[in-house]
């Protein structure tokens, strides 16, 4: 769409990060949002009271060297340009060449800043810290010298996303002062008069509340109890909310605890179904796939940069701020806590933890006994090979392996490489590090000033299989199998400025054949190898290549991988909104692939794939949950079993012609249950109808667009007085407690408690589930609780009751 016709008030410039997307959408909002005070409106133009509109990208777009054209259509079309400063700005080339695009036809006035993050030096862009002007000289000549400049800036900067955006009212003012060339603190003025009148009115509306309230309860003391079960209600109804929020984050115990304390053990005193609802989703009794569910959490520390799981699974290593610390996951008990300086350098093996301390030494800490001991004077890089127990150590002149204390090799850069392609640069940094899925080796990136070095490291002989010296690369990544080496880096501009591909390579480190080829796409960060073929990832594009670097597959659809693995199947990308993403060359269909009682509203900043499982850090959640594959609940049968074939299939359509009100529904399908007391109507318009059989009144309208009436399956399962009809289950009220998994009814048990559901994978695959009861359900839950409780902070966040 083209938007040369569009006028913005101002145009939102921001890193693409997690802090700065937050800060630049809540920024936006308020913009549009705010209103003028009325005494202010007066003084403006009747033609521009209010900012309209204002221009964000929501979607990451990708690098080159000229902006797209809506991008550049919408700066030229903005009056002013408000740039989110924090200090990864400056590192984006695309915010830069939208301030120089901008600053190109517009006064530099008109660029608005905000500080987010970090001290002005190191977070304003430099374009706008300086201003080359011409002046004349001492003879008279027009020369141009730079002059420094002091843009005007708001700041919203807070410990926490509750300080910034108790500041940004500040900036919003700051802002609409600039933009309507207002004094600030005459527009704070009457923003606080504003204020106050808002709170008079609150306060004097609360107390006629209260007011009116209190002579309700004077009037009406005999309906006090009625009141309080629409309070405990309502109450209920938010412990549902709070369950169905603490299971999308993976806090099964938790999500459970909220809904189990506000149920009634005697389900005749009356229970809030959406309650109900959420207890039997946290409770998961009648899963028959499999999926990730999960199985446990620990606690963390705030500050997280990343963490590692060890071997065993038994000890989680957490990378924060300046430190590391690590947890025992089953007692979630903090083991040590170490401060360092470069807390990102710290790998957890069997015997105990590797780290870089502030001295640039290597050293081992065993977090049992607080052991700690030198291992080497010099390192700045470390690697762990999972599996081999083995520390990589990267250092100015070689690469070290360590197994508990022990060095088992050192690798000499001038000893073991060719001259022609030795690493001769000793302030190289460590690009990327990849070892390969036997451990038997490891393929790295190094960077030096004006060199880069791709290799490969055989760790099972402790040597140096090959390195290549070539000329500094952008994004460049590797990996290896052992026998070939890949390498993926993004093209250089052509002579016209265009960009947009990458580089594929591929070595063979037996007879050193060489090929490559090029590849649509930039900003892959990670590659992989496998039988299933060489998988490179970027935030939104991921590609499948044959060992031919011919392109098998393309994986799209998701925003920001967070991680990624070989199922053996093929490949899965899971990204931050917990969705995963095949390759799409599974021909078993009978596996789910998700993440139990996820939603996308749940975000996910790191996540590390182990051993078949997941280990899951959400946003503003300070706890790690682990996801394990949940093997089904029931054993599959090749036949019904002991149960009758479902009978609910009625040889004629029911007849609805005397049913109460039925000529307003425009029939889409009816149903009679088995017991013969009711009757199912699904209309055309999504609504289903329940009718009594017996006085063909209408009992309930239920609004599901989800539900639709297929055939005439409508069984009642006495033991937990449930009826089911499209594998909703209902209580005897018709309101949806749970749902049944995928798969066709076929047969009911005769014990009255089970159905038999037939696999929509195979024909001859069938799964016989119990429904349970209301009291079965809550004894289920009572046996999955047992004396647990949930952290202090989570219970004073939800509201939670800390007993019945």
């Amino acid at each position: 769409m083209s938007l040369e016709n569009v006028k913005y008030d101002a145009f939102i410039s921001y890193r693409h990060c997690e802090l700065d997307s937050f800060i630049s959408e809540n920024l936006h909002k308020r913009l549009e949002n705010y209103k003028m005070p009325g005494s202010v409106i007066k003084k403006l133009d009747p033609k521009k009271t209010r900012i309209d509109r204002v221009f964000r990208d929501e979607a990451e777009l990708p690098l080159s060297s000229n902006l797209s054209d809506p991008i550049t259509e919408a700066l030229d079309n903005s009056e002013f340009l408000i740039v989110i400063c924090t200090p990864r700005l400056p590192q984006s080339q695309w915010c830069k060449k939208e301030i120089e695009t901008f600053v190109e036809t517009h006064d530099r006035e008109h660029v608005l800043l905000v500080l987010a993050e970090g001290e002005p030096e190191e977070s304003f862009p430099d374009i706008l810290m300086h201003e080359e002007v011409k002046v004349k000289d001492e003879n008279g000549n027009d020369v141009t010298v730079r002059v420094d400049r002091e843009p005007l800036a708001a700041d919203c900067r807070g410990d926490n996303n509750r300080e910034r955006l108790k500041a940004m009212d500040n900036v919003v003012l700051k802002l609409c002062a600039a933009i309507f060339n207002l004094n600030y603190d005459d527009l704070k003025q009457r923003h606080r008069e504003r204020q106050i009148r808002r709170r008079l009115a609150i306060m004097s509306l609360a107390l006629m509340i209260v007011t009116v309230f209190a002579v309700t309860c004077l009037v009406f003391m005999l309906k006090i109890s009625s009141q309080n079960r629409v309070i405990s209600d309502k109450y209920a109804g938010a412990m549902a909310s709070a369950s169905e929020k603490l299971l999308s984050q993976g806090l099964r115990l938790d999500s459970i605890y909220a809904v189990r304390n506000v149920l009634p053990d005697d389900p005749e005193k009356g229970y809030n179904k959406d309650a109900y609802n959420a207890l039997v989703s946290g409770i998961a009794p009648y899963e028959i796939e499999n999926s990730y569910f999960p199985t446990g959490s620990f606690r963390i520390p705030k500050d997280i940069r990343g963490f590692s799981i060890s071997d065993d699974g038994r000890y989680a290593l957490i990378n924060c701020d300046g430190y590391f610390s690590v947890t025992d996951i089953g007692s979630e008990t903090g083991i040590c806590h170490i401060n360092t300086g470069y807390s990102d350098q710290a790998v957890i093996d069997p015997s105990g933890v590797v780290y870089i301390d502030d001295d640039m030494h290597v050293r081992r800490l065993d977090p049992v006994t607080g052991d700690d001991m030198v291992l080497s004077d010099q390192g700045f890089y470390l690697s762990y090979v999972k599996g081999k127990g083995l520390t990589l150590v990267f250092s100015d002149n070689g690469i070290a392996g360590y197994r508990g204390s022990e060095e088992v090799f050192f690798i000499d850069f001038a000893a073991s490489m060719d001259p022609d392609n030795m690493i001769d640069d000793p302030d190289y940094s460590v690009e990327n590090i990849y070892i390969s899925k036997d451990s038997d080796h490891a393929a790295f990136v190094l960077s030096g000033l004006s060199d880069s070095w791709t290799g490969v490291v055989d760790i099972s002989e402790g040597k140096l299989k090959k390195c290549f010296k070539r000329e500094a690369m952008d994004s460049m990544i590797a990996a290896t199998d052992g026998e070939m080496l890949y390498v993926c880096y993004e093209k250089e501009d052509d002579l016209f400025g265009n960009a947009g591909n990458s580089v594929v390579e591929a070595a063979d480190l037996n007879n050193g054949r060489e090929y490559s080829c090029d590849i649509p796409g930039t900003g892959f960060y990670e590659m992989t190898v496998s039988d299933n073929g060489i998988l490179i990832v970027s935030d939104r594009l991921a590609y499948v290549i044959e060992s031919s670097l011919e392109i098998r597959s393309t994986i799209t659809g998701y925003m920001d991988a967070v991680c990624c693995f070989d199922c053996g199947e093929g490949y899965v990308i899971v990204d931050a909104l917990g969705r995963m993403f095949s390759d799409n060359v599974f021909s078993d269909a009978n596996r789910t692939y998700g993440l139990y009682g996820h939603d996308d509203n749940a975000i996910i900043s790191n996540a590390i794939y182990s051993d078949d499982s997941f280990f899951v850090k959400y946003v503003d959640v300070n706890r790690i949950v682990k996801y394990s594959p949940m093997e089904p609940v029931y054993e599959a049968m090749n036949d019904i079993g002991d149960a009758d074939p479902f009978t609910g299939y009625p040889d004629e359509e029911v007849n609805t012609d005397l049913l109460e009100g039925i000529e307003d529904i425009s029939v889409f399908y009816a149903a009679a249950s088995d017991d013969g007391k009711y009757i199912a109507v699904s209309s055309n318009d999504g609504v289903l109808y329940i009718f009594d059989a017996v006085s063909k009144k209408m009992l309930k309208e239920i609004y599901n667009t989800d539900i639709v009436l297929l055939h005439g399956a409508f069984p009642y399962i006495e033991a937990a007085e449930a009826y089911i009809l499209e594998k909703r289950v209902f209580d005897k009220d018709f309101n949806i407690i749970s749902r049944l998994p995928n798969g066709e009814l076929a047969a009911v048990g005769r014990d009255k408690k089970s159905v038999v559901l037939r696999s929509v994978y195979s024909s001859d695959t069938y799964y016989k589930i119990d429904l349970l009861s209301y009291d079965e359900m809550l004894k289920k839950a009572d046996g999955l609780l047992g004396d647990y409780v949930p952290d202090k902070d989570i219970c004073e966040k939800y509201q939670l009751l800390t007993e019945k």
